[in-house]
């Protein structure tokens, strides 16, 4: 009997156990082809579904956001319709709505009316919530803020039971910048000299800014100016004509005279009054609000009592910091402004009293120190004398060069209750006819008295500042302009507005004879908003501004309701974009 080979069986049982193996290995990838298959099927299926949803929700949301955005136009143009109401009833002091009114300025919950868009899809259930927020009242602008909720559904044509709801959160802001006198290239409450002489603009006029008279101009022969709008409130104007004036209702007198305006000549408008006290740039300069001297005296940390503070010089701080600027009650001999090596801000005080002050300003460590003793912070750029001022400038020249006077990032209005000479240079730092974005500015101004260039003050003197007078005789002026010598140019950069216009030198036929020739040079700057710091601001506002930030939160859902899917009728009507928003 033959036995059967131990190694073909062997061999035999491995070609099964492959062929199973096989068999098995096939069967895996069957079925995992299978399941990939129907993956496939499922996810073209889903993906047909996604995208159809998507479709849906992206036709709804555009939808809903057709809607925020009709909200949030209703309520910016009627924000500032109703604002501009409050604006022209306002009486030229304090907030053009006080904080009672602000509460109700807006009805808490505002609803548009439904409305189909051209492409079928509608617009439903857009309403808002609104309430104030804050509002912050300066001497230059006035701030409201509100928050806002906005809702706002979209329902897709073809899918009326599609719905995707907007929610937009967030605030917004309307703002108004008053216009600073700092604006003006020229300004002069009554357009002649204190003695009625009238003032002409000739063919030597070249004004690069905005001038406005609150009465009328004088023109002679071929005056220029651009870079700003000028004004008068009278309609007529002088014009020279060879002599034998006219008034005339007209831009000009030709062939003889005919001024160039660049940006245009505005006859008949509107008054700008000019401030009669300084009491809001006092309570800057001691940091509180102050109308009488008890509360001029808490402010500056003196015992309790009616009577004025003592003379001297005060910068006012809580025990460690500073709160306000430089305060000086009495009359002062003489401010000497200066930059020292570190680029510190330095102002010498010497007061009529005989007393000196000296405080140096370092913006690096945000520091002052006032003789001696340092406080944290620095001051906020008012520097009131409760007097006059008798010497304000510069560092003397040194070899016929004149030394900066204030620090390139200093902000500085100089304020005195009664008249300011000027008696040295006022130069910047940083020159912003060559540094276009220099930030030290400075302006002087007086609503008691006159600002004056006195008898030492150097020959083509340079003051970098605007000046403002609003005394009722107020003139910007040269000591002495009609005697001695001539002292060649006074050059200004900046503005001049004052109650009358003040002569700085004479001429005949042979030319200058005594006093400086003028050269006003405007400071671009003050045309685009920038101005010395709480320096006195006008009547006018400059169109208000809206401003809105917000976060959109998007919620897409179905609505499952059968019977609101089956009888959603899509609205036909217009939105009215001028809903009633009024909180009374």
């Amino acid at each position: 009997m033959n036995l059967p080979d131990k190694g073909q069986a062997r061999h035999r049982n491995i070609l099964r156990d492959e062929r199973g193996i096989l068999l098995v290995s096939l069967a895996m990838v069957f079925a995992m082809a299978a399941v990939f298959i129907a993956a496939a099927a499922t996810r073209t299926t889903k993906d047909r579904v996604s995208t159809t949803i998507r479709t849906e929700n992206l036709a709804a949301a555009y939808a809903a956001q057709a809607g925020e955005q009709a909200m949030k136009a209703a309520i910016r143009q009627d924000a500032l319709a109703r604002f501009e109401v409050a604006r022209a009833a306002w009486n030229g002091s304090g907030a053009i709505l006080s904080q009672a009114n602000q509460a109700i300025f807006f009805s808490p919950n505002v609803n548009l009316p439904d409305v189909l868009l051209p492409n079928g899809a509608a617009v439903t259930n857009v309403r808002a919530q609104l309430l104030p927020n804050f509002q912050q009242i300066t001497l230059q602008s006035q701030v409201y803020s509100f928050s806002y909720n906005i809702f706002a559904d979209g329902r897709d044509p073809n899918s009326p039971n599609r719905v995707t709801t907007l929610n937009t959160n967030g605030s917004f802001e309307i703002r108004f910048n008053r216009q600073s006198f700092a604006n003006y290239m020229l300004f002069t409450g009554i357009h002649s000299m204190v003695s009625g002489t009238k003032v002409w603009f000739t063919s030597n006029t070249n004004f690069r800014g905005r001038v406005h008279t609150n009465t009328r101009f004088a023109f002679a022969y071929f005056p220029t100016f651009s870079n700003g709008l000028v004004s008068s409130v009278q309609n007529d104007a002088y014009f020279y004509n060879n002599g034998s004036n006219l008034l005339l209702d007209a831009d000009s007198n030709p062939p003889r005279d005919v001024p160039i305006f660049g940006e245009g000549f505005d006859r008949g408008a509107d008054s700008i009054p000019m401030p009669t006290n300084a009491f809001d740039q006092r309570s800057a300069a001691v940091g509180g609000t102050v109308t009488n001297n008890s509360e001029l005296r808490l402010e500056l940390g003196l015992p309790i009592g009616i009577t004025p503070p003592p003379d001297g010089v005060y910068v006012p701080t809580n025990g460690a910091a500073l709160k306000g600027g430089i305060y000086v009650q009495g009359n002062v001999s003489n401010v000497l402004l200066s930059v020292d090596g570190s680029h510190r801000q330095n102002y010498q005080i010497t007061h009529s009293n005989g007393s000196t002050s000296n405080i140096v300003v370092d913006r690096a460590n945000n520091t002052t120190t006032v003789n001696s003793v340092t406080y944290q912070g620095i001051p906020n750029g008012a520097l009131y004398v409760a007097g006059n001022v008798s010497s304000l400038g510069g560092p003397t020249r040194s070899g016929g060069v004149t030394s900066p006077a204030v620090q390139a990032d200093t902000a500085l209005t100089v304020i005195s209750e009664g008249g300011v000479t000027i008696t040295r240079d006022l130069v910047y730092e940083e020159d912003p006819l060559t540094v276009s974005d220099a930030a030290n500015i400075l302006g002087i101004f007086t609503p008691g008295g006159d600002i004056r260039i006195g008898t030492s003050a150097p020959n083509d003197i340079v003051i970098n500042s605007t000046l403002m007078t609003s005394d009722d005789t107020g003139v910007i002026q040269v000591d002495n302009y009609d005697s001695g010598s001539p002292r060649g140019t006074a050059t200004i950069l900046g503005g001049a507005i004052m109650r009358y216009y003040g002569a700085f030198g004479t001429f005949d036929s042979n030319g200058h004879r005594s006093g400086y020739a003028r050269n006003f040079v405007y400071d671009q700057r003050l045309n685009g908003g920038l101005a010395p710091p709480y320096f006195p601001s006008t009547t006018l506002f400059d169109p208000p501004t809206f401003n809105n930030t917000n976060q959109t939160v998007w919620d897409s859902r179905r609505d499952n309701d059968p019977a609101n899917s089956q009888g959603f009728v899509v609205p036909s009507s217009i939105p009215d974009f001028n809903p009633n928003f009024s909180g009374v």
